[in-house]
């Protein structure tokens, strides 16, 4: 039989199973475009939701920063908002937008929650497609002035001869001389030159637009930054590193608050002319003005003269919560403010006599001088001048902060960005 023949006739006893498979061979290639097909569109599915997701978080974060720099730049805006978000504990919905700017499509909202007066919560939602994306902030609001949060500011200047002891942060936008056995738990901040001296010994950092001098047994636990020299002799010990004409920056507030006597007239519960001296006098909330008074005498022959009785204030003991403002000349001997502190503001001087306590206390003299004496001292000092030539102790307290209400305000308010948190909710 020939070859051909051969082939023939098996192909006529097997035209059944060819044709089942071409059948199974088609039919597997169907399932398999089938799944392709699926696979293709899953593909595009699972690409278009991770575009959503980017988009979602892009518009979030992009939304967050715009609100950050418009509450930073426009104070009235920032005010706005606080005022608008008072009371809502759902929030302010403030600003939303719509974006379709190329391939990037869809929207922010953004959303204040004032957790407390100084203390603000902006929440952005970006939305793109079905997926959202939260990022949001935390911003403290800081109305009273930086000088506040120091131990001690002073505008032209401190000196300190003896044992002094601090605890706390001093700046001053003058010269700085530190002598005898003083101790500066803290860091130190001058606008001006800086001279230790003695075992005088500071255990932060110094801080110096001008130049620092070095000398007996001065020691120095932390760094030293001075955009002028930084000079030493003696056995002098500066543990950390000395940078004297540094480039870098050296920032810290310039600003002495200036307090508006009117203010605090305006808002006091009581208000003497003249000297007015106590030998003990319990606050709780008060505001007390002590203005100059100002009278005509008339001498037999008619001729008339000005008598000025300052408006100084005096007391040995003065305890509780509240604000004292004098024109003229502040003397304490015991101080003992309560978990709210005592404000004492002079336009003049304040002193505190000799071996007396001062607690819980701001003595604010921006035009004159606070003289410490041997006193023990907690509080805060902010003052043109700050002196103690005995064995003060001085720890800092911000207790007179919870009435920030009576302290010079900046204005506009600075904002300080707590931190930034983002979360997906895809």
């Amino acid at each position: 039989m020939g070859v051909y023949k051969y082939f023939n006739k098996i192909s006529k006893e097997n035209k059944g199973a060819v044709l089942v498979t071409v059948l199974l061979t088609g039919t597997v290639l169907i399932i398999l475009a089938l799944a392709l097909a699926e696979f293709s569109r899953s593909d595009l599915k699972a690409s278009l939701y991770y575009e959503r997701r980017v988009q979602a978080q892009y518009l979030a974060e992009g939304g967050l920063q715009k609100a950050l720099s418009e509450l930073k730049n426009d104070p009235e805006r920032l005010q706005y908002v606080i005022s608008s978000a008072r009371g809502k504990p759902n929030g302010f919905l403030f600003d939303s937008m719509n974006v379709d700017e190329g391939d990037l499509k869809g929207s922010f909202t953004l959303k204040a929650y004032l957790e407390s007066e100084n203390r603000l919560k902006i929440i952005s939602e970006g939305s793109s497609g079905g997926s959202k994306f939260t990022a949001y902030a935390y911003l403290n609001v800081i109305r009273s002035y930086e000088a506040f949060q120091k131990m001690i500011f002073s505008y032209s200047g401190f000196s300190f001869n003896g044992s002094a002891s601090l605890q706390g942060d001093i700046a001053t936008l003058e010269d700085v001389d530190l002598k005898g056995s003083f101790d500066l738990n803290g860091n130190l901040y001058a606008k001006g030159d800086v001279k230790l001296s003695g075992s005088a010994r500071v255990t932060k950092s110094i801080y110096s637009l001008g130049n620092v001098s070095l000398k007996g047994s001065a020691d120095v636990y932390g760094d030293i930054y001075a955009k002028g020299s930084i000079t030493s002799s003696g056995a002098v010990l500066v543990r950390g590193k000395r940078y004297p004409y540094y480039q870098g920056d050296i920032s810290f507030s310039h600003e002495m608050p200036s307090p508006d006597p009117y203010f605090y007239k305006n808002r006091a519960t009581s208000v003497y002319e003249g000297p007015y001296r106590v030998t003990s006098l319990a606050m709780s909330g008060h505001v007390i003005f002590v203005d100059d008074d100002v009278v005509e005498v008339v001498d037999n022959k008619g001729n008339k003269t000005t008598v000025v009785h300052e408006g100084d204030f005096s007391a040995d003991n003065l305890q509780g919560n509240g604000v004292i403002y004098a024109k003229g000349d502040v003397e304490l001997k015991v101080v003992t403010g309560n978990s709210s502190g005592i404000i004492v503001i002079s336009e003049k001087n304040i002193t505190v006599k000799n071996a007396g306590s001062v607690k819980n206390a701001l003595l604010f003299a921006p035009n004159g001088t606070v003289d410490l004496g041997t006193s023990n001292f907690e509080g805060c000092i902010v003052a043109k001048n700050v002196e103690s030539n005995g064995s003060a102790v001085i720890k800092y307290s911000g207790a007179f902060l919870s009435m920030s209400q009576y302290l010079p305000q900046q204005n506009p308010p600075k904002i300080n960005l707590d931190y930034i948190k983002k979360e997906g909710t895809y």
